[in-house]
């Protein structure tokens, strides 16, 4: 499961696609640090609650709607 994770936040970067992870449970907060997947992830984009991410995700796509004008 992690490594699958993992392989998929990797190629979404690679892509250029916004990764965003919310709402995880301590315990999985705990097993993302281990596999080191926060670092892969970003801590900037790990949120405690979706509306957070969502707010995050708004921002970003008008910042990067704004760089192509």
């Amino acid at each position: 499961g992690l490594q699958a994770l993992k392989a998929f936040t990797l190629k979404c970067k690679g892509q250029g696609i916004l990764f965003l992870v919310s709402g995880m449970q301590p315990r999985v907060t705990s097993s993302f640090k281990t596999a080191k997947l926060d670092e892969i992830i970003g801590q900037s984009h790990l949120f405690p609650h979706i509306e957070s991410a969502l707010a995050f995700a708004r921002q970003h796509k008008l910042q990067k709607t704004n760089l192509l004008e």
